[in-house]
């Protein structure tokens, strides 16, 4: 989130105290979907979203962010599909704050790219702030230039509160999310090699 946006929502940031309180389960989930179509080449939004170990470079609140294994693997549409795609497997781990919020995401991450099927799906451990926290990104390519993107994003808070606190700000958050990742293809358009580089393990000192 850019830091003018921020500085308009203070209060979305601030510390929450814990407050024990009981909720039907289903009132702390949220399911957030987006369509969009991007003015770049489906390869090129593709490795800014794949490329998981360079978010702490143009993503907002991203402090650190890891590749801590890789490995191939495969994917199913569902798990009575008969098909199954070649795919490649991440174990990442990316820590996200702001001031003094600390939280660290551990995330296992499938990687697709076969054929027509493109797609980058993560499910992450539960945390301090999470019981259960899984997106997937698909993307399919409109023309030369162009690609649309459809993103799904579930999960289930721990706080009440913080589930205020995303109803407030989930549309300028994800927009905002959004918008860098575009940027950030503008970056790989400018750097062709960027764009198949293979991800590193770790980051050097990490």
């Amino acid at each position: 989130m850019s830091p003018s946006l921020l500085a308009r929502r203070p209060s979305v940031l601030a510390p929450i105290v814990a407050q024990h309180r009981t909720f039907m389960r289903g009132g702390l989930s949220r399911c957030v979907t987006r369509q969009q179509v991007v003015l770049y080449p489906r390869s090129t939004i593709f490795a800014a979203v794949s490329q998981v170990d360079a978010y702490q470079d143009f993503l907002p609140w991203c402090v650190a962010s890891r590749i801590l294994d890789r490995n191939p693997g495969s994917y199913r549409e569902t798990p009575d599909s008969a098909e199954s795609l070649e795919a490649e497997v991440l174990h990442t781990e990316i820590e996200v704050g702001y001031n003094l919020l600390r939280s660290k995401f551990s995330s296992t991450v499938t990687v697709v790219h076969q054929g027509e099927k493109w797609r980058v799906d993560a499910i992450s451990a539960p945390n301090e702030y999470l019981e259960n926290l899984s997106f997937s990104w698909l993307f399919s390519e409109i023309g030369a230039r162009s690609t649309r993107l459809d993103l799904e994003l579930n999960f289930t808070l721990r706080s009440a509160e913080h589930c205020l606190m995303w109803d407030f700000a989930q549309d300028s958050i994800m927009s905002e999310y959004l918008a860098c990742f575009q940027r950030r293809c503008a970056e790989l358009k400018s750097s062709p090699a960027a764009q198949l580089q293979p991800q590193t393990v770790g980051r050097p000192g990490s």
